[in-house]
């Protein structure tokens, strides 16, 4: 089953996502998919970083 927020999972695994990539940075900015990708990612121990004032998001290893 193809979630609705997995172009923002490759996005963010490929590296810096920002604003002028419409679909996925308004796709991460709706709260419900914005809660399912950071647990998505902390399952992996990552943490999701978003600056919405500067409009990029990333992906930052969790300090174990």
């Amino acid at each position: 089953m193809r979630k609705t927020y997995s172009n923002v999972l490759i996005a963010l695994l490929k590296g810096i996502v920002y604003s002028h990539q419409e679909e996925i940075w308004n796709t991460l900015m709706q709260p419900e998919h914005e809660r399912d990708v950071r647990n998505y990612f902390a399952d992996i121990h990552l943490d999701v970083i978003i600056d919405k004032a500067e409009g990029y998001a990333y992906l930052k290893q969790q300090q174990l």
